[in-house]
């Protein structure tokens, strides 16, 4: 993504559904890792009342977040890590991923997002279909970050590089293969960006 940062992503056969994602800080020597998996098929078939009701998250998907160290010990304490941010909350950002694919982003507060199709499959009859969804924020650097999101209708689970200042991001999307949760589909995606607004909320 930039000079010493690379992002790394593979997944786990040996575990069910499940994928890792790495935000790898070479000149740091750091990396921040993004373990996702995806709900079983009883879990995609709880409603969203249900899971409501017993104090569960909307989404079924799970991400878990670690620190690391690259070729030296982590202490913990002193080794520095990736830290969590709302430099990425307030702003609404185009992104486009193909000549037929845009979508904008409304970063909301440090725990949810809205995406609204802007053009592309997600939109039919001049409405782009739109949601907001479970997400987490780390920077990597000056205008760049790791964003995850974990979509709760169609169980998704995406991690991506947001380079604000080469406006572009890099990244990929997990999740079934339309309703078959036997098949897994974990493809990369990358896009170029472009700032609408910015929204500052007085407190």
């Amino acid at each position: 993504m930039r000079d010493g940062i690379y992002f790394l992503d593979y997944l786990r056969h040996e575990k069910r559904a499940t994928s890792v994602s790495f935000a790898l800080d070479l000149r740091g020597g750091i990396f921040t890792a993004v373990i996702g998996q995806l709900p079983t098929r009883t879990e995609t078939k709880e409603g969203l009342l249900d899971r409501v009701t017993a104090g569960k998250e909307l989404t079924s998907v799970k991400a878990v977040f670690y620190s690391g160290s690259i070729n030296k010990p982590f202490i913990n304490g002193k080794t520095p890590r990736h830290s969590e941010t709302d430099e990425l909350v307030g702003k609404r950002i185009e992104y486009t991923y193909s000549p037929t694919e845009r979508y904008e982003h409304v970063y909301l507060n440090r725990g949810f997002y809205t995406w609204h199709c802007l053009a592309g499959a997600e939109r039919t009859n001049g409405i782009g279909l739109t949601d907001t969804d479970r997400c987490h924020y780390y920077k990597l650097g000056e205008k760049l970050y790791l964003f995850s999101w974990q979509e709760k209708i169609i169980p998704t689970h995406g991690v991506v590089i947001v380079d604000l200042q080469g406006m572009k991001t890099s990244g990929k999307i997990f999740g079934y293969q339309g309703n078959d949760v036997g098949k897994l589909s974990n493809f990369p995606v990358g896009a170029k960006a472009r700032l609408l607004a910015q929204i500052s909320h007085q407190d």
